[in-house]
């Protein structure tokens, strides 16, 4: 086992840089979510001896490195070639049904925007889809292994390039904390104006803005009685048709899964509060 003395015994360790920019995205999902310090990580420990939590100058001169070529790139600036190029984000509680529930929630909003070519910057995406197994995908579509620790902090790898990309960081923030749907399919309108994605979008942005788990049991009920309202609608005018693609009605799969961790006792005083 690789000591703390040693990697700083080398050069390369304290030249790694953590970009204001990524800097920056910790602690706009710790005040967006109310989560510790710890919740969010950049530069590796001592058990990363490879991939993105470490630089390319580490990860090229290091004679602690286990892979010269897991997340390499060339024609780095000397800047870029000093830049940590990923992060870890603990959305709850370690190991709790509540945390899983997100978990599966942030990965899935992360996937869909990664493939859906709306997440240019990020290469990796590691966390899990159904609380039990870790999934781990490149931007390529390509899938590799990841250890069990996924199933409660996702990782993102960065492209090295994009470090200092305020706006990149600024979409990751949002996509994790559920406040940009972008990547919804676009349905056909319905009577009244409104459309059966729109009002999931709403709701799925109301249920994540902020992270207040207890608003999920609610929202469920909510969800399901807007969507069959609008395909009541629909049914009523043969001139409207709803649409809802496959990335839309994942959302309520989303909320069904986030249901589990919450409270029944604070389930109640939502619906009580909703209620008045």
């Amino acid at each position: 086992m690789v000591t703390l003395a040693q990697l700083d015994a080398e050069p390369y360790w304290d030249r790694e840089v953590v970009t204001p920019e990524l800097s920056a995205l910790g602690v706009e999902l710790r005040q967006r979510t109310g989560r510790p310090a710890t919740a969010f990580g950049a530069k590796g420990n001592t058990s990363h001896l490879r991939g993105g939590h470490r630089s390319g100058e580490w990860i090229a001169k290091s004679i602690y490195c286990t892979s010269r070529t897991y997340t390499a790139q060339s024609g780095l600036t000397a800047e870029q070639l000093r830049h940590i190029a990923a992060c870890d984000w603990t959305p709850g509680d370690w190991g709790t049904a509540a945390n899983r529930a997100l978990m599966v929630a942030i990965t899935k909003r992360l996937l869909a925007a990664m493939r859906a070519g709306q997440l240019a910057g990020v290469r990796e995406v590691i966390g899990t889809l159904d609380g039990k197994t870790v999934h781990a995908e490149r931007y390529d579509g390509t899938r590799f292994s990841a250890d069990d620790s996924h199933l409660d902090h996702v990782h993102l790898t960065f492209d090295r390039r994009r470090m200092r990309d305020a706006a990149l960081m600024a979409r990751v923030a949002d996509l994790i904390t559920g406040e940009d749907m972008s990547f919804l399919d676009e349905p056909q309108q319905v009577s009244g104006g409104r459309t059966g994605a729109q009002m999931i979008t709403d709701l799925w942005y109301a249920t994540f803005k902020g992270n207040p788990l207890a608003v999920e049991q609610a929202s469920l009920k909510r969800v399901e009685a807007l969507l069959a309202e609008t395909l009541a609608a629909a049914k009523d005018d043969g001139d409207v048709t709803v649409q809802l693609g496959p990335e839309a009605l994942a959302k309520l799969e989303e909320v069904r899964a986030a249901l589990a961790a919450v409270p029944q006792e604070t389930a109640d005083l939502v619906h009580a509060d909703l209620a008045d």
